[in-house]
């Protein structure tokens, strides 16, 4: 007995206080260095209808997923607010004109509040806008539309990266949140994001991360040092990709459709296509986005070449991506949300 109670002494010290501690007295964000590891949902994701823990705010001086904890490391001072539903939104809006639906280019990471797409599209028109970004993006639109926690917008822009294109079904629906009502319902996300950070235990994986050395994964180009870049995120793109991204995306146009929500497609490049005469693996530029580009003419669905866009607008001076990180600048979410409006205007799809 006394040595079982010795035992779960040494375990209490070693192991539980610094975990409680780390709860109760250090911010979220203390052992990460960016936001977005701080308030993902780790182990509770049926319990919350969004990536993030709701009802955050967070301050902080970020580094790109590239370059972390290297000298070629660009500090970026990024604010973060997530709504009541656990998505980064600075307004909720029960009833929005539009819906950003995408990845985390689309969820702004590596980019300061102001400067997502959502937020500078809804700064620049005055509509009302949503965004709802991470993987499996629109399980989660799905999932809020099911319980009409948000209403039915007019427009839906559906972004996706080169490296990521459709590829999978989105039949058949996939029970995802079904504790999130309840949760809402009875104010119980408190206790939910306490055990969720008890759960994914970032002191833990911040010592063992400096104690193996983890460093971004990015590599440095031999024509432009400060420049990184990341071989495990060059998929190359067959044909047969390209088809299959194009019968994917028709699906979910048609899906949509039904809804009867206008479609769009922001198909973006690998900051590798676009910066291709820095990594030293392509001998010209990856057409693979030119041609999606013209196939969705062709099956006339709304979509923005944004290959030929950051082509003709591509700078070392104002990047379009940033040289520390995958993700895209306030620049090239600038010049994206223009074009945008452009086409929204044209077509009056938000008249």
């Amino acid at each position: 007995m006394k040595k079982f109670i010795k035992t779960f002494t040494i375990f209490l010290t070693i192991i539980l206080i610094p975990l409680l501690f780390e709860l109760v007295f250090l911010p979220k964000d203390y052992f990460n260095y960016r936001v977005t590891e701080s308030l993902m949902v780790y182990d509770y994701k049926n319990h919350f209808y969004g990536y993030f823990y709701p009802n955050q705010k967070i301050v902080k001086t970020e580094f790109g997923d590239s370059g972390h904890h290297t000298k070629y490391a660009i500090p970026k001072e990024v604010t973060w607010v997530t709504d009541s539903l656990g998505f980064r939104n600075t307004i909720f809006t029960r009833k929005p004109e539009i819906i950003f639906v995408g990845d985390s280019q689309t969820g702004g990471c590596a980019l300061d509040q102001k400067d997502m797409l959502s937020e500078l599209f809804r700064t620049k028109t005055n509509k009302s806008s949503y965004c709802i970004a991470r993987d499996g993006a629109l399980i989660k639109y799905r999932n809020v539309r099911r319980d009409e926690v948000i209403k039915k917008p007019k427009v839906v822009v559906y972004q996706t990266t080169e490296r990521d294109l459709p590829m999978y079904s989105l039949y058949p629906e996939v029970a995802s949140a079904k504790y999130a009502s309840t949760i809402l319902k009875y104010n119980l996300t408190k206790p939910f994001i306490l055990f969720d950070r008890f759960m994914k235990g970032n002191m833990k994986n911040y010592l063992s991360a400096r104690f193996s050395n983890v460093k971004g994964y990015g590599v440095n180009s031999p024509q432009k040092e400060d420049f990184l870049y990341a071989p495990i995120l060059m998929r190359p793109l067959s044909t047969e990709n390209i088809e299959r991204s194009i019968d994917r995306i028709k699906e979910y146009k048609a899906f949509f459709e039904a809804e009867g929500v206008t479609f769009i497609v922001l198909p973006i490049p690998n900051k590798e296509t676009i910066y291709y005469d820095y990594v030293p693996d392509f001998e010209e530029q990856p057409s693979n986005m030119q041609l999606l580009a013209e196939r969705l003419d062709e099956e006339g669905v709304y979509n923005i070449n944004l290959f030929e866009l950051f082509n003709k607008n591509r700078t070392d001076e104002t990047p379009l991506f940033h040289f520390d990180d995958a993700h895209w600048t306030a620049r090239g979410v600038e010049i994206t949300v223009d074009a945008l409006i452009e086409l929204i205007e044209e077509k009056g799809l938000l008249d």
